[in-house]
């Protein structure tokens, strides 16, 4: 039977360190994961019986009138939760989906045609290239550099200059480019002067900037407005959802606010109307609980922040003091924590380190690191499993590579 094209991975065999997985997990053999993003599973004190509560209430969902941008009072639920932090956003620039992964389908169906590019960061989560590439659109990489001082990491930054090469490389075909922020798994953020020269680039080359801020509360001051979106005067979508906001991935509830000229925004939004329709795919219970798990999303995330933010601070503790052969790469935002190793292979590192000790981690060429060494860890787990298993992790590294 012949395939579509636009399947790049088919017909790919799993990587090594996939496959020693699955062979030990059948084997019975311990895996020690380090990598689980998780959150229901994560015993973070959740307040499950209020977030079922909406869902009780039938007479909020049980008739059905479908509307390709979501439920007007899901939407105006949206709105009113927004302007408590000082942003406004018009209910009919909402559009709500089951996912932000469909978000970005709907997003590259409606800015490219066939044969198209979106610009997407690198590193980053390995996402955009399969979500694109179903939509029969290319995507080119927008570089994130590691600017360092005195050989220790300060943040990552926006390569403009490697931005410009890759619209060259995209021969005129690009039509938007990505911002993750805070960045999956670098947590990395624009500046505010930086959200400025992300704008201008937009601005000189004609694309529309997608922003993506699933992991906005995980940031100090993640309430405030990155940026006042309506003043770049450029089209902007902005993605979020409740996998990260109220950790429950499981909700299948997203949404994206459109920013930008009026006049680009009503043909924008009559396209995403097209494309919403055809799927109408969030559910009604989902929607009509939106305004109730609203509320509770500031003691969600706060619950989220707290235990990546102690596992952060063991982290620290754990592998701080084995600079400079052991670098700590990731910025205070976000999931994940980044280890450089100086001098070793990632993949012949993450193989013997599951097959000696059960530890699973992630390679950084999972993420299309430059670096070499790079290995990339969740800050999601239960805190005491995650200090023991970080312990261990810190004794082979001191054992085998210095």
């Amino acid at each position: 039977m012949r395939l579509s094209g636009r399947l790049p991975w088919s017909g790919e065999t799993a990587s090594p360190l996939l496959s020693l997985r699955e062979e030990r997990e059948r084997e019975g053999k311990p895996v020690l994961s380090l990598v689980s993003t998780d959150p229901t599973s994560a015993e973070l004190g959740l307040p499950w019986d209020e977030i079922a509560a909406p869902l009780g209430d039938a007479s909020l969902w049980k008739s059905y009138r479908p509307d390709p941008h979501g439920t007007p009072a899901a939407r105006r639920a949206l709105s009113a939760f927004y302007r408590k932090w000082g942003e406004e956003i018009d209910p009919e620039r909402i559009f709500l989906s089951a996912s932000t992964s469909e978000l970005y389908s709907w997003l590259f169906q409606t800015l490219c045609d066939p044969g198209d590019a979106v610009l997407v960061p690198e590193p980053g989560y390995p996402l955009f290239e399969e979500i694109a590439a179903l939509a029969a659109v290319k995507t080119v990489p927008a570089p994130l550099a590691p600017r360092s001082e005195g050989g220790c990491l300060k943040r990552w930054a926006c390569d403009f200059a490697a931005w410009s090469a890759a619209l060259r490389v995209s021969r005129g075909a690009a039509r938007a480019v990505v911002v993750v922020a805070p960045h999956n798994p670098t947590g990395a953020a624009p500046s505010a002067s930086e959200w400025i020269r992300i704008a201008e680039f937009c601005r000189a080359n004609g694309l529309v900037l997608v922003v993506d801020e699933v992991f906005r509360l995980l940031a100090d001051g993640g309430e405030k407005p990155a940026c006042d979106w309506g003043s770049l005067g450029i089209p902007v979508a902005v993605l979020s959802g409740l996998s990260k906001w109220l950790a429950g991935p499981q909700l299948k509830l997203s949404w994206m606010r459109l920013y930008g000229p009026e006049d680009d925004l009503r043909a924008w939004n009559d396209a995403l109307e097209h494309a919403a329709d055809a799927c109408l795919n969030v559910g009604g219970p989902a929607q009509a609980s939106l305004g109730t798990w609203l509320e509770l999303v500031p003691r969600a995330s706060a619950l989220l922040k707290s235990r990546v933010e102690r596992n952060r601070e063991a982290f620290l503790a754990t592998f701080g003091p084995l600079f400079p052969k052991v670098r700590i790469m990731s910025e205070p935002a976000g999931w994940y924590a980044l280890l450089r190793v100086d001098g070793a292979d990632e993949e012949e590192l993450t193989l013997r380190l599951l097959g000696e000790t059960g530890l699973f981690v992630h390679p950084g060429f999972f993420y299309d690191f430059d670096e070499e060494g790079v290995l990339v860890l969740s800050l999601v787990g239960e805190e005491r499993e995650f200090a023991r298993r970080a312990g261990l992790l810190r004794d082979w590294l001191a054992k085998h590579y210095f």
